[in-house]
């Protein structure tokens, strides 16, 4: 501040003295000057007003409010103009940031953020542990320098404690045909391009409208790992957090899609094989059970029940038990009536591998060859699933970022 007052008498003192070239900037920055008015009546005052125009700020008291900001005076800030901040800061920064702030500045971020983000932020204070001061201190003005520009741009109410600029909350723009093409369906049935394009969609979306805007997709998106992904883009997750988050979750998926498969190949050949229904459940649930206290039961179905069923649960939607159940019910139903009775289920079966282990059932297939026809099946689908997994990983990935077209290829070419 003293440095500002100083600049100021040193910029009146040349305008008395004559200087042309303080004379011009005080004549482009005082409206009230014409071409032709003279200087000698400018006060120190005006003088302050048009220096601060040269910092970009509207007046003096706001630039003399950027040049005296603490990091505890944020505790002003209203709700709106906290998340403005937000937005604009890195999550690692805010926790560092935070562990030396008074607890009403720790309130004031800490109570406009989701419950899932608000978590993340307090266990990692405390995960970090105790840190130089210096070290925090230099995170925080590096906080201070994003509310100054952020009030230097009349985006939040400045000085702080002012009134907050009136708040217009972004229209909500339509998904465009890149994004509204592919979004509700499950990422494994999308082919390869398609998920580029998507990735494309949202890239340009989230440059056009701000990543906020992706919110939208996360509503509406079918296949509930992408509905995760672009929720936790929009939380403001770090590029590496994201990427390690999705990774994770990655193997999850895979593993649980490879136990479905499993189950069904078992189910498959036990069916073949003539097992009695109950040996059939014991096979599937040993398979991805480490305990046996869920006891699956032949029902007694028929084929127009289990085609009923079906038709309000498809086959892709039943969790482990169910499917399990689907398959005991199937092996009790062939050993009643024989394997072509299961003929006209087919049709209502929307699982490739278990629509073609049926259909080789019906066909009365032996079991060798039941085996050489699901085994690629299955290695291919399981393949086929995680590049696409991957692939749309690091395409968000890249997108939080902020990496465009050809660095997006790059980094979905390195996932893959």
């Amino acid at each position: 501040m003293r440095h500002l007052k100083q600049e100021a008498k040193q910029f009146h003192r040349a305008l008395q003295d004559g200087d042309p070239a303080t004379t011009e900037q005080i004549r482009e920055g005082l409206p009230r000057l014409s071409e032709d008015s003279t200087v000698d009546d400018v006060t120190l005052m005006e003088v302050q007003h048009v220096l601060a125009r040269e910092y970009g700020y509207r007046e003096w008291p706001a630039l003399a409010a950027a040049a005296e900001l603490e990091f505890e005076q944020l505790s002003a800030l209203s709700d709106e103009d906290t998340r403005r901040l937000l937005r604009e800061t890195h999550q690692k920064d805010l926790v560092i940031a935070l562990k030396l702030a008074s607890d009403d500045v720790k309130r004031r971020m800490l109570n406009v953020m989701s419950a899932r983000v608000r978590r993340f932020i307090t266990e990692e204070m405390v995960f970090l542990g105790p840190m130089p001061e210096e070290e925090i201190l230099e995170v925080q003005e590096r906080i201070l320098a994003q509310v100054r520009l952020l009030g230097r741009d009349d985006v939040i109410g400045w000085p702080l404690g002012n009134e907050t600029p009136p708040y217009e909350p972004p229209e909500e723009v339509d998904l465009e045909p890149a994004i509204a093409g592919v979004i509700k369906r499950p990422l494994a049935e999308l082919k390869l391009q398609e998920i580029h394009d998507f990735i494309y969609g949202l890239s340009r979306r989230a440059r056009e409208n701000g990543i906020m805007s992706l919110e939208v997709a996360a509503k509406v998106a079918g296949d509930v790992f992408v509905q995760e992904a672009l929720r936790l883009a929009v939380d403001g997750a770090e590029p590496r957090l994201l990427e390690d988050l999705l990774k994770t979750r990655i193997r999850a998926i895979l593993q649980h899609f490879e136990n479905r498969q499993l189950v069904i190949l078992e189910g498959i050949v036990a069916i073949c094989g003539r097992d009695n229904p109950r040996i059939v459940a014991h096979k599937l649930v040993a398979v991805y059970r480490v305990d046996f206290d869920v006891v699956i039961e032949p029902t007694g179905a028929s084929i127009e029940e289990l085609q009923a069923q079906l038709r309000v649960a498809p086959a892709s939607t039943l969790n482990l038990d169910l499917l399990t159940n689907l398959l005991v019910d199937l092996s009790e139903l062939t050993r009643r009536k024989g394997l072509a009775a299961l003929e006209p289920l087919i049709a209502d079966l929307d699982d490739a591998m278990l629509s073609e282990g049926v259909r080789c059932l019906a066909a009365r297939r032996d079991m060798t060859e039941i085996v050489e026809t699901l085994e690629p099946h299955k290695d291919q689908e399981l393949t086929e699933t995680r590049a696409h997994l991957e692939v749309f990983t690091g395409g968000l990935t890249a997108i939080q970022e902020g990496k465009k077209e050809k660095e997006l290829d790059v980094a979905m070419a390195a996932a893959s």
